[in-house]
């Protein structure tokens, strides 16, 4: 239930983002206004001195976006290649997508988190890896147990055994 509510806003965020960033691209807005919007800070008129200066340092010093992605992508390519020498039973289209799915479970982690309070990255795990087939080789079926059966002359003895005694 929470990972179904997880990906419903997880896509509603993504629509809206997509459509805001497409409006944004596509209007007739000109330079000089662009600039003035995307590098404004916020008014902060109701906060100490210390906290405008703490909030303003804390809004300028950001990793640049474009680092995040190239880090991302190098540590998933270098895992994509490294990983599958280290398990032999793992394909490469295997971790690829795995990174994949991963930022999209972190959303619905982050989102379950900030409403029940709960951990949900272990669900995710075993969902994740089930959904991965085994690549051993499967044992070979075990035999079914041997009966002895007594043979004709044996019964026989065992009458006769039976017939001295009475």
């Amino acid at each position: 239930m929470i990972l179904g509510d997880g990906l419903y806003n997880f896509i509603k965020v993504l629509y809206y983002t997509l459509s805001g960033l497409y409006r944004h691209f596509n209007d007739n807005k000109t330079k000089s206004e662009e600039a003035i919007i995307g590098n404004s800070l916020p008014d902060l008129p109701s906060l100490s001195c210390d906290d405008q200066k703490r909030t303003r340092l804390f809004l300028n010093d950001q990793i640049p976006t474009w680092i995040a992605i190239v880090g991302y992508l190098t540590i998933s390519i270098v895992s994509i290649i490294i990983l599958p020498h280290i398990f032999h039973q793992l394909k490469w289209y295997y971790v690829a997508a795995i990174y994949v799915c991963t930022p999209i479970l972190a959303f619905c982690n982050a989102f379950g988190c900030g409403l029940t309070d709960w951990s949900l990255a272990s669900t995710y795990r075993n969902r994740l890896a089930s959904s991965f087939p085994s690549r051993r080789n499967p044992a070979p079926p075990p035999e079914p147990p041997r009966v002895r059966r007594p043979t004709v002359d044996s019964d026989i003895n065992i009458i006769r055994n039976i017939i001295k005694q009475i």
